[in-house]
């Protein structure tokens, strides 16, 4: 880190902005693929025609999206304001001598199990870069960048379509046929959509795609034959004709 070009750090945040909006967006494509998967199989299992079991589907995925879409505003808002706290903090901090704030970053450090020492030589090593030091103390006192831009309208937004771009694979196939061939399709693709995912999820974490991609499937399966199974025992108790 030391000695890194400016532009290097912002490429580099940039990335690191990239990658956080790309796992938000596919986290919001599963959650709209199973969510409105599970739902459309159960409205299916319990005996209902295709006109109810798309008007389920719809209306999962717009309440889904809106949702999760809303939920993601919340926490990244929230994160914001926190941020903006921090960095209100931190140019107090920021207005101390040396001395003080590298006795300041060597208390946060002794805090978290660096030994004393090297806490010492740590604090002065970064108290000379005003901006380094900051986001340091940001990140040991309150797990935060204050120099983190990330917007949450464009993360809410993102994570609303890709919502329903997940949602739609289950529902599609109820438009064109309907009963035990639709259900198929649906958990077919809902299946092939949720390896995908799964395996991009493993490449982005530990790197076995194939073992992400195999649990994904493996759980949209479980979740759909579950709500399917219940549908179909809510239609066995109503006494509702076949």
């Amino acid at each position: 880190m030391d000695g890194e070009p400016k532009h290097r750090r912002r490429n580099r945040r940039r990335t690191q902005a990239q990658v956080d909006a790309f796992q938000a967006a596919v986290v919001g494509v599963n959650d709209g693929l199973v969510s409105t998967l599970a739902l459309v199989l159960g409205v299916a299992g319990a005996g209902s025609g295709s006109a109810t079991v798309r008007l389920a589907g719809l209306a999962s995925l717009v309440a889904g999206a809106c949702s999760l879409a809303v939920s993601q505003y919340i926490a990244g808002q929230t994160r914001a304001e926190r941020r903006h706290r921090l960095a209100m903090e931190l140019r107090g901090v920021d207005r101390l001598d040396a001395k003080a704030r590298a006795q300041i970053l060597e208390r946060e450090l002794v805090e978290r199990g660096i030994g004393t020492a090297n806490a010492r030589t740590i604090g002065a090593a970064l108290v000379d870069d005003v901006a380094r030091s900051s986001t340091v103390l940001g990140l040991l006192r309150y797990g935060l960048n204050p120099r983190d831009r990330s917007s949450p309208i464009r993360s809410a937004v993102s994570t609303l379509l890709m919502s329903a771009v997940g949602a739609l694979v289950p529902i599609v196939p109820w438009f064109f046929t309907g009963g035990i061939s639709a259900s198929a399709l649906s958990l077919a693709g809902a299946g092939t959509a949720a390896t995908i995912i799964g395996g991009v999820l493993g490449r982005m974490t530990d790197g076995n795609w194939f073992r992400a991609a195999l649990r994904q499937c493996a759980l949209v399966v479980l979740t759909a034959g579950v709500t399917y199974e219940v549908g179909r025992l809510f239609h066995a108790l109503s006494g509702s004709p076949p």
